[in-house]
Formats: C-alpha cells, sequence, structure tokens
C-alpha cells in the first residue's frame, strides 16, 4: 500500500537538496505574491472609494435589456443603481484579473522546482 510520508522520506533520501528546493519555491512564491497582493488592493481601494462620472445616474436602475445578456442582471445586482452597479462591476472585474493572476502560482513554483532539478548533478 502506498505509504505518502514514506515517499516523501524516499524522495528527499535520493535527493538531498529536495528542503532547498522547496524553500526556494516558496520564497520565489512569496516574491511574485507580495507586490501583486499590494496592486490589487489598491486597485480594490480606488474603485471603492473612487467618485463616479454623473453619467452613471444614482435615480436610476441600469437598463440590463441593452446589454445583450439574456439571463439578465444576478439577483446581487438587480436592485443597484447605475452607479453602484458599474462599482459593482469594475470590483468583480478587478477580481476575476486577481484571481488570474494568483492562478499563476502553480506555475512558478513548478518552474522554480524544475531549475533547481536541472541545477542538481
Amino acid at each position: 500500500m502506498f505509504n505518502p510520508k514514506e515517499a516523501e522520506n524516499e524522495a528527499r533520501r535520493r535527493n538531498p537538496n529536495l528542503d532547498a528546493a522547496l524553500n526556494r519555491a516558496q520564497r520565489e512564491k512569496e516574491t511574485y505574491l507580495e507586490p501583486l497582493i499590494g496592486y490589487f488592493a489598491r486597485l480594490e481601494a480606488e474603485i471603492a472609494n473612487m467618485s463616479i462620472a454623473s453619467r452613471f445616474r444614482r435615480d436610476k436602475k441600469p437598463d440590463h435589456c441593452r446589454s445583450g445578456k439574456v439571463s439578465g442582471p444576478s439577483p446581487l445586482y438587480a436592485e443597484l443603481n447605475e452607479a453602484d452597479y458599474k462599482r459593482a462591476q469594475l470590483l468583480n472585474d478587478l477580481r476575476k484579473i486577481c484571481g488570474r493572476g494568483m492562478s499563476l502560482i502553480g506555475l512558478i513554483e513548478s518552474l522554480v522546482l524544475d531549475m533547481e532539478a536541472t541545477k542538481t548533478e
């Protein structure tokens, strides 16, 4: 039967540089994430606090029929006025972009571990 702990111990025995490689990968992930998190936090704060042009009215709901969506707005946004809807839309778009940036972290870890393995005799 497969024992993950035994497999890990065997991998460490065969590769004494594994811990150093894993530590390097962790440092690289943190190096990537720290500015990314700060960047998206700054944009989120700006969107949350920015003024919105008067063409996005506060006394009118958006016309969702003109947006081209068949299903209409999410129930979370259905009661928002145009200005609040635009803000919510911007925040939602930002979260999607942030998620894409965060999804790269696994690729970075894989790359760094491959780099370290390539250096090892």
